[in-house]
């Protein structure tokens, strides 16, 4: 891939978000159940690609605006990004190495932090925390939560806050 979003380290990202850009989060909606940035276009979809057409569909009159995209590592921005950039968006940034590399670097640069919440990770873990806020809800009782879990039954196996 070639015609790729252009790649934003975390000073940059968080300017453009400042200047208005259009934020787009490329995670299944289960990741973002516990974090995700301020402002973001959260999907509502349950894979990678049903989030791209997703996005796709609500983005559609806005084709020459700026927009950010992010994930967790950053290969599902490379491929998005690609995407969009097909598709005829004119304007593309991507987060470099995801929120991983993002928290990384707000910690060792003293940013402000725009994502907040935790960041789901795919190992036994399931999330780690980016700021102190929660902005999950827990499914049962209603109240705020960041913790996740599978559910105990295994023929379910869902996600849960």
């Amino acid at each position: 891939m070639t015609n790729v979003g252009e790649h934003l380290d975390a000073v940059t990202f968080n300017r453009k978000m400042e200047e208005g850009a259009l934020v787009v989060d490329m995670r299944n909606h289960y990741e973002c159940l516990i974090g995700h940035f301020e402002g973001a276009l959260l999907p509502r979809s349950e894979t990678f690609r049903e989030a791209v057409e997703e996005m796709m569909e609500q983005l559609e009159d806005r084709k020459h605006e700026p927009v950010l995209l992010y994930c967790t590592g950053g290969i599902r921005c490379e491929k998005a990004s690609a995407w969009f950039r097909h598709q005829g968006f004119t304007q593309v940034g991507q987060l470099h190495g995801g929120i991983i590399d993002y928290a990384r670097q707000v910690k060792a640069h003293g940013l402000e932090s725009r994502y907040k919440g935790r960041n789901f990770v795919f190992d036994g873990r399931l999330a780690e925390r980016v700021t102190e806020d929660v902005v999950g809800t827990c499914f049962q009782c209603g109240k705020p939560s960041d913790r996740i879990a599978n559910c105990l039954q295994e023929t379910c196996n869902v996600l849960l806050v």
